[in-house]
C-alpha cells in the first residue's frame, strides 16, 4: 500500500478527514468529546488536532529506508515543503492532543529530538 493510500486511507470522497474504524481512537474522541448537550463528555480531546495535524501523525508513522524518498513524499502527499513539515512536526509533538491520538508515536519522537538536543549540546547522558 502506498504512503499515499495509508494517509487518504481516513478521508472521504471530498477529502475531509473520516473518523470511523480505520482510525479507531479517533472515532472514540469523536464520539465521545461531545454528549449531545453542549457539555463535553468523558471522552479524548484529540478533536482538536486538525485534519492536516492528524495527516502528518499518520505520514510520520511511516517506515523509511532512504530520507530522499521521505522528502520528496511530503511534497507528493502533503503539499507542504520538508522544511515546513519538520516545523509543523516539532510543534506538533509538545501538544497534549497529539500524545493522545497516537501516544507511541510521539514518545518515540520525543525520545528521538531529546537525543539529538543532547548530541548538539555535547552532553553525555
Amino acid at each position: 500500500m502506498s504512503v499515499r493510500a495509508r494517509i487518504a486511507g481516513p478521508l472521504d470522497r471530498a477529502g475531509k478527514f473520516r473518523a470511523d474504524a480505520a482510525w479507531p481512537l479517533a472515532a472514540a474522541a469523536a464520539a465521545a468529546y461531545d454528549d449531545g448537550r453542549g457539555r463535553r463528555g468523558r471522552g479524548l480531546l484529540v478533536t482538536s488536532l486538525t485534519e492536516i495535524e492528524m495527516r502528518i501523525l499518520a505520514f510520520e508513522r511511516s517506515w523509511w529506508r532512504s530520507p530522499g524518498a521521505k522528502e520528496r513524499e511530503i511534497l507528493d502527499a502533503l503539499g507542504m515543503s520538508p522544511t515546513r513539515y519538520y516545523q509543523l512536526l516539532n510543534e506538533l509533538i509538545d501538544r497534549p492532543a497529539a500524545a493522545q491520538f497516537d501516544p507511541a508515536l510521539v514518545a518515540r519522537l520525543r525520545r528521538r529530538r531529546a537525543v539529538r538536543a543532547r548530541l548538539r549540546s555535547g552532553r553525555e547522558g
